[in-house]
C-alpha cells in the first residue's frame, strides 16, 4: 500500500510540474519551462535527459522493461513528460519534438496492449493525439 502511495503522489506530482511548464511557456518563459520538464525526469524517474534524447524511439521499451524496470503507473508519466517536452520542442527543433513525440506513443502503445487490467480513454485519446502528431506533413 505505501509503495501505491507514493507512486501516486509522484504522478500527482509530475501533472503538477507539467501545469508549471505549460504555464510558463504561455506566459514567455520557453526556456525555464524546458528546463522544468527535464529536470522532472531527473526528479521523478531518476532519468537523465541527455540518456533519453539518445535513447532510439525504438528501444525504449527494452530499456524500460530490463535494466531500469517501471511500474504501468510510472511508464504512464513519463510519456506525459516526454510529450510535453516534444510540445516544447515543436517551435524550435521539430526532429527533436518528433522524437519525443514517438517515445511517448511507443511507451502509450506498450501499455495499451500490456495494461489489460486498467483500460483508460485519456491513455486512448493521447495515443490518437500522438498519431496526428507523428502523421507525415502534407
Amino acid at each position: 500500500m505505501l509503495r501505491r502511495d507514493y507512486i501516486q503522489r509522484m504522478i500527482e506530482e509530475v501533472a503538477r510540474t507539467l501545469s508549471r511548464a505549460m504555464g510558463m511557456r504561455k506566459d514567455g518563459y520557453g526556456e525555464e519551462a524546458l528546463r522544468t520538464v527535464r529536470e522532472a525526469y531527473r526528479s521523478f524517474f531518476a532519468l537523465d535527459a541527455e540518456l533519453l534524447e539518445r535513447l532510439h524511439p525504438d528501444d525504449m521499451l527494452t530499456f524500460f522493461s530490463g535494466q531500469y524496470e517501471l511500474k504501468p503507473e510510472q511508464k504512464e508519466a513519463l510519456s506525459q513528460v516526454l510529450e510535453a517536452e516534444g510540445a516544447l520542442l515543436e517551435d524550435r527543433n521539430a526532429e527533436e519534438a518528433r522524437d519525443r513525440f514517438r517515445k511517448a506513443l511507443n511507451l502509450l502503445q506498450h501499455l495499451e496492449s500490456t495494461d489489460k487490467t486498467n483500460f483508460s480513454i485519456e491513455r486512448r485519446q493521447r495515443i490518437t493525439r500522438l498519431e496526428e502528431k507523428l502523421k507525415p506533413q502534407e
